[in-house]
């Protein structure tokens, strides 16, 4: 996972930084050198309301993973909730977690449904990057709540995703997607939390 001949012993331990400068430890186990977990993104203010908008549309806070920084064995946590603050009639909403923005992959897709005022959607999702390259790959499991709805009122879905080309050669943006089945202004959702862990 990472190169050791530049991890630096200090009383006993060793750590240091790989190439693409993650922060690394060896333990002394049979494992190796293993990236040190950190919060590499988690915003301070919800995203900017996405409002009367048919089309699929990424969220305003998102995370860019910077390209070649990626490495073998490493560990994305993702976790995110966000909200309908308003909806009109019978007009639906659906919402999708993506890692290469709204052309890239999708991660988990919350089924569309009539949309009501508070409905809430959110979910988690963990990927191992398997390769690196430009035809690198990536597997992941998640789960969310199935259709979006009102807080305390959950059904669960799980997701796999099998072995998926990446490109760790580009910047890859984590975000989540929103979409409503028209145009009408009174439709209006925001992403309230979204969190990216890097080990």
């Amino acid at each position: 996972m990472a190169d050791t001949t530049i991890l630096t012993s200090i009383h006993g331990k060793r750590f240091g930084l790989d190439r693409p400068g993650n922060a690394i430890v060896d333990r002394g186990d049979a494992v190796g050198p293993t990236i040190l977990s950190s919060t590499a993104y988690t915003n301070v203010a919800a995203s900017t309301a996405l409002t009367a908008s048919s089309t699929e549309t990424l969220f305003s806070t998102s995370y860019s993973i910077p390209a070649n920084t990626l490495v073998p064995g490493q560990l994305i946590k993702i976790s995110y909730w966000g909200i309908v603050t308003a909806s009109n009639a019978s007009d639906t909403f659906a919402s999708v977690l993506r890692i290469g923005g709204v052309a890239g992959t999708a991660l988990y897709t919350h089924t569309a449904t009539d949309a009501t005022n508070n409905d809430i959607f959110l979910g988690e999702y963990t990927l191992v990057i398997r390769t690196i390259g430009a035809s690198g790959t990536v597997v992941g499991w998640g789960w969310g709540k199935n259709i979006p709805a009102v807080e305390a009122t959950t059904t669960v879905r799980t997701d796999v995703l099998a072995s998926t080309t990446i490109d760790t050669t580009v910047a890859q943006v984590i975000g989540v997607t929103g979409q409503f089945s028209s145009t009408s202004a009174s439709n209006s959702a925001r992403l309230d939390m979204l969190a990216v862990e890097m080990a």
